[in-house]
């Protein structure tokens, strides 16, 4: 599951938090990307761009983010206080001050008995930045210890921020995820509506002219001359292979609108297949305070998103010019939610971090809601193959189970109903007390064996494999008897050599043979062509390392032809699963290309399946409604 946050320092904190400890911090295959501008400009910020000669950006936003994700990751962290430090002192005491601080750090590493000696870097950050001349000659006022030493890293590095941020994660121990639009040093400007012009960062963020509102920004490089950012190469990457794009609340002019203007941003949004979803602020900000969300959709649509592209979320309790949408607006975007992200207790301009990440989570997946039942493919989807995503793929049966006592759920698998490792999610019979009373709905044997499961009983499938309720297609099941039947075909592969533990007999629905070294495949294929001569099986590859004999009608189509066939029968079928454009799940994807009632959900993994499965839980209890 690929997430990619656009934000500015501090707006996407409740985001951040939010997903962390909601879904990203207990499951596993979810990457977040932070993508920040950094084109800050005031304060010590400033300052330090001043005493470094306008050759590098402003750390700060940087700095903010790595706070965050470290305060996530690490919150008894020694680091925290160091990234936090502000002090007021003489020019010329400033870097001793600095020095003795990083010694104080040092000595918290060794109390702690954490790592130390990576700590000497910072030593020399802090001699790059007071080399300069010019370090003598400011004001350190409320100045922000951590900026020196990101400002002297980047000096050292080419007056690259990006190295230095890349650096600085490695020293704090987290992911190193805050990404930047372009690591050449810009300066930020902007023009209002009467053409006056905004030649600084640091006042385009306090504007706060409802009369002369901005409307277009620029670039100058450190001579003054006009410039532009241009998306670099890691930025491109993570846009174009997101699953989701987060437009961040924050102050739109000087925080996100920069990154945004970037050359190339518009293309590679363009060439991204993911879901584009914007979180509106709950009350206007400073730079912006007269501008309300329509005017903002048209700012950004279509100079910066195609038309029909932006998913629009907005608190029901925000600013009355923060929830409403014109009808002008409402057509240049995809859709507009307007949902309970806060409640009484929530600062007036910051979201409820559970709820955000809830409604985002309905957004995102809105479409595939409302359904009478949910039908999951097991491998790479519920469950990780060769045990990957263990985290997520627990949090799935678990999820599983309860959704099972809130609404019609099942699993749709080609595999034998013994190959589901629903016993490892078990940790505690106790948790199933109350869905243990409901049996799961199981399609096993290439989805046509219909299984009633008792889910208190699962972890004996393995050693007792159960009986079929009954067979949806029986068209499709091997031959019982002749040449041609499950038992002689498998007789006749082992007198060929093949050992007897790559065999299986899943329900007499198909023989599965593997694992299978590619390497191998084609000679083996050759082989079972010839045992099964005559008849009208075929053999075909399935999945890296498995080759089946089924007959060619065999398909997860009789699972949903089946559900929508009974009396009183599932009007509406969900269908998730890792393989809807090809391979076992394309059948039900061709079902709904042909009208039928069956929306499919195409997930990477188990990691996709657990937000999805998370959010449907939120959204059958009406957690964000």
């Amino acid at each position: 599951m690929r997430i990619v946050i656009l934000c500015g320092g501090t707006g996407s904190i409740g985001l951040q938090h939010g997903l962390y400890e909601t879904f990203e911090g207990d499951r596993d295959g979810v990457v977040t990307h932070i993508l920040v501008n950094a084109y800050d400009n005031g304060f010590s910020t400033g300052q330090v761009r001043y005493v470094m000669k306008g050759q590098i950006l402003g750390p700060s936003d940087v700095r903010k983010n790595h706070e965050t994700r470290l305060r996530l990751e690490d919150p008894d962290s020694p680091w925290l206080n160091f990234l936090n430090r502000r002090f007021d002192i003489a020019a010329d005491k400033a870097q001793g001050f600095c020095n003795r601080e990083v010694d104080r750090l040092i000595g918290e590493q060794q109390r702690m008995g954490r790592p130390h000696d990576c700590c000497g870097f910072l030593l020399e950050a802090i001699e790059a930045y007071f080399r300069s001349p010019l370090a003598l000659k400011i004001v350190y006022s409320d100045f922000a210890l951590a900026n020196i030493v990101y400002g002297g890293l980047a000096r050292i590095h080419g007056n690259s921020l990006r190295t230095a941020a890349r650096i600085m994660a490695g020293a704090l121990g987290i992911a190193d995820n805050v990404l930047l639009n372009d690591d050449k040093s810009l300066f930020l400007g902007a023009k209002t509506r009467s053409g006056k012009t905004i030649n600084d960062e640091g006042n385009i963020v306090t504007w706060g002219n409802c009369e002369d509102p901005i409307e277009a920004i620029f670039f100058t490089d450190p001579d003054g001359r006009e410039d532009n950012p241009v998306l670099c190469l890691e930025a491109w990457k993570v846009l174009v292979d997101a699953d989701l794009v987060i437009l961040s609340s924050g102050t739109q002019w000087s925080s996100l609108i920069p990154t945004y203007a970037s050359d190339g941003f518009s293309t590679a949004m363009r060439d991204s297949r993911a879901e584009v979803l914007m979180v509106v602020n709950r009350s206007p900000d400073q730079d912006s305070p007269g501008q309300s969300v329509s005017e903002i959709v048209g700012a950004l649509v279509p100079r910066y998103f195609e038309p029909g592209r932006l998913h629009l979320l907005a608190d029901r309790n925000g600013h009355s010019s923060m929830r409403s949408l014109d009808a002008k607006s409402r057509s240049k975007v995809a859709s507009f939610s307007l949902l309970q992200l806060s409640d009484k207790s929530t600062p007036v301009d910051k979201h409820d971090p559970k709820r955000l990440v809830q409604a985002i989570g309905y957004v995102f997946f809105r479409q595939y809601f409302d359904s009478d039942i949910y039908l999951f493919d097991y491998d790479n989807t519920l469950f990780g193959r060769r045990n990957a995503y263990p985290k997520s793929s627990a949090f799935n049966m678990r999820g599983l189970y309860r959704l099972n006592s809130m609404t019609e759920v099942g699993i749709c698998t080609g595999n034998t109903i013994s190959r589901l490792e629903l016993q490892h999610t078990l940790t505690d019979k106790s948790e199933l007390a109350k869905e243990a009373d409901k049996p799961l709905l199981v399609f096993a044997d290439g989805g046509v064996n219909l299984y009633l499961c008792d889910i208190a009983a699962m972890p004996t499938c393995r050693e007792r494999r159960p009986e079929p309720v009954l067979c949806v297609a029986p068209e499709t099941l091997l031959p019982s008897t002749g040449p041609h039947s499950a038992s002689r075909i498998i007789e006749a592969l082992i007198r060929a050599g093949l050992p007897d533990s790559i065999l299986e007999n899943r329900g007499n629905a198909l023989i599965a043979i593997r694992p299978v070294d590619r390497r191998h495949s084609q000679s083996m294929m050759c082989l079972i062509k010839h045992v099964i001569r005559g008849s009208k099986l075929e053999v075909r590859e399935a999945g890296e390392t498995t080759i089946e004999i089924r007959s060619p009608a065999l398909s997860k189509r009789a699972a949903i032809l089946h559900l929508a066939g009974k009396p009183n029968s599932a009007q509406q079928i969900t269908y998730v699963g890792d393989e809807c454009d090809s391979g076992n799940d394309h059948d039900v994807q061709e079902l709904s290309s042909l009208g039928f009632a069956v929306k499919c959900l195409r997930v990477d993994s188990p990691a996709t399946t657990a937000f999805f499965i998370a959010t449907l839980i939120s959204h059958l209890k009406n957690e964000y409604c």
